[in-house]
Parts: structure tokens; sequence; C-alpha cells
């Protein structure tokens, strides 16, 4: 009997060692599958807001030195702000008052301004040739999600952008062929104004490009 006992206490203890184990192996795989699904929002957050020095208007922002000394042709994506449509962007159009009113009952203020990527960028080619890794001037400095140029999501988290004055002689108009992604019908793009990643520049020229 004190035998099948000890037996019966063993597999008791076996038992719930196991539980342990498999409750353990299941927090794991829980934490890891967050990890992995929210990948590119942890990223993002520690790139964008933890690693990103915090320029101010008027500072100059050059390219990367591994951007512009690149054996392969590339471009900085310059990105557009898409922000709600308002009352004042529905009277300046060429429609009707009752398409007017209809469309401005649909106006809702609770939306919020986010980044699209553009068919424009800044060319490491071009950089190299006038020996500058100068992209801009800072103007602004933004935070808005992005919308995932491939996929259409929007990001959950807000990123950091600088608006610049762009170097003309670096700037490529239409350089990618992707096309813009399509943005909801209560949005417009603003598109007289450049943003850059703040993940994408820095405030020091490349070395190389140093006047003597």
């Amino acid at each position: 009997m004190k035998n099948a006992r000890l037996v019966k206490q063993s597999n008791s203890t076996t038992l719930i060692k196991n539980k342990r184990r498999i409750l353990i192996i299941g927090i794991i795989v829980l934490l890891l599958s967050v990890v992995a699904y929210n990948y590119k929002i942890i990223l993002g957050y520690s790139v964008y807001h933890l690693n990103v020095s915090h320029y101010k208007p008027g500072d100059k922002l050059y390219a990367l030195g591994t951007f512009v000394n690149s054996n392969k042709s590339d471009a900085i994506v310059i990105y557009k702000i898409a922000r709600p449509l308002t009352a004042t962007d529905l009277d300046q159009m060429t429609i009707s008052t009752t398409d007017k009113d209809r469309l401005k009952s649909k106006i809702d203020p609770s939306l919020e301004p986010f980044m699209v990527m553009s068919d424009d960028g800044l060319i490491n080619d071009s950089l190299y040739k006038y020996k500058t890794a100068y992209v801009g001037t800072v103007l602004n400095r933004v935070s808005h999600k992005l919308i995932d140029h491939y996929n259409r999501d929007i990001y959950r988290i807000n990123f950091v952008y600088y608006e610049i004055t762009a170097n003309k002689n670096a700037l490529i108009k239409e350089y990618y062929s992707s096309g813009l992604p399509k943005i909801p019908d209560n949005y417009v793009l603003v598109k007289d104004k450049v943003y850059i990643s703040a993940g994408n520049v820095t405030n020091k020229e490349v070395k190389e490009f140093h006047k003597k």
C-alpha cells in the first residue's frame, strides 16, 4: 500500500510539473506571437522615437554615407500628407450644391492626417555628382501614421518625418512608377509639401565631401 501511495504521489507530481511546462511553453509561444505580429510597430517605435535625433527648423539634413556611396542607383522616398477633407475644400470644388451638402454631411472631425509614399525621390547619383549629401533644410517636424504602400493598411503608431526645403539638384519627380496608394474619398493629398523619414537623415555631411 505504501509503495502504491508513493507511485501515485510521484505520478501526481510529474503531472503537475508537465502542466507547468505546458503552461510556460504556451506563455512563451503567446509572447513570441505577439512580438511577431507587432514587429513593425516595435521596430518603428524604436527607430523613430528612441533613436531619432530631434532636428529643428533651419537645420540642414544630409543623407547617410552608405546611401550616397551605394554601388546602385537609389532614392530617399518623399512622403506626402493625406488630410481629411474640409468644408472649405468642398466649397472650392466645381460640383453641385447638392453634392457639396451631401459630402459635407459625411465630414468626420475625428479623422486624422496620415502619411503616404509619393513617387518622388532624392537620388543618390545626383548627390554624389554634386559632391554633397545635403538633401534639404528643416521647415517642420511632424509625427503621423503611415499608410502601407503595398498592403494599403495604416500603421498603428506614429512615425517621425521632417518637412524640408528639398535640394532641387537631387529631387526627381516621379522617380518611382508604382503609383500613390489610393487614399479614402474623404481625404485630400497635400501635394506642395515635401517630407522625408527621420530615419534616413543625419545633420552631418559625408566625410569625403567635407570642404578642405
